[in-house]
C-alpha cells in the first residue's frame, strides 16, 4: 500500500512541476469532451457499442471488447501527457464527439513550437469546422479576424 502512495505522489508532484499551461492532447480530448456534454461513462458506453459492431475497425487484431475496456481507454487517454498509439482509436472518438484527429496529433507528436492555437476552455481551434467555439475564444477570434 506504502508503494501506490509514494506512486501517486511522486505524479501529482511531476505533474504539478510539468503544467506549464501548455496543451497537452490529453488536455484536448477532455475538453472537447466537456464542450460536446457527454460524460465519460457515454463516451464508453457509446465507443464499446460501436467496437460491438464492428470489431477489427476499433481494435487492431479484431479482438472482441470487454464492457470496462472502453471506459479504461477513456480515462487512460485523458490522463496528463497520455498519447493514442493508434490513429484509429482517436477517429473513433471523433465519430462520439467533435474533436480535430489531426490536432491531436500535432498535440501528442508534434514540438511545442508547431502545435496549433487551441482554446485553453473549449478546445477549440481557429479552423475548427465545428462551430463549437465559447465565449472566450470568440472574442480573441473577431479580434483576430479584424487585424
Amino acid at each position: 500500500m506504502r508503494k501506490y502512495k509514494d506512486h501517486a505522489r511522486g505524479i501529482s508532484r511531476r505533474v504539478a512541476a510539468n503544467d506549464t499551461g501548455t496543451m497537452t492532447a490529453a488536455r484536448y480530448l477532455t475538453l472537447r469532451r466537456q464542450a460536446a456534454g457527454r460524460s465519460i461513462d457515454l463516451v464508453a458506453a457509446e465507443l464499446h457499442r460501436r467496437a460491438l459492431r464492428d470489431p477489427k475497425r476499433f481494435h487492431p487484431i479484431g479482438k472482441r471488447p470487454v464492457p470496462g475496456e472502453a471506459r479504461t481507454l477513456v480515462e487512460l487517454l485523458e490522463r496528463p501527457f497520455a498519447r493514442a498509439r493508434f490513429r484509429q482509436t482517436i477517429e473513433a472518438l471523433a465519430q462520439i464527439y467533435p474533436l480535430d484527429v489531426d490536432v491531436y496529433f500535432q498535440l501528442a507528436f508534434e514540438p511545442a513550437d508547431r502545435h496549433p492555437t487551441v482554446c485553453s476552455a473549449c478546445g477549440s481551434t481557429p479552423h475548427d469546422l465545428y462551430g463549437t467555439a465559447c465565449h472566450q475564444c470568440t472574442g480573441t477570434r473577431a479580434a483576430r479576424r479584424a487585424a
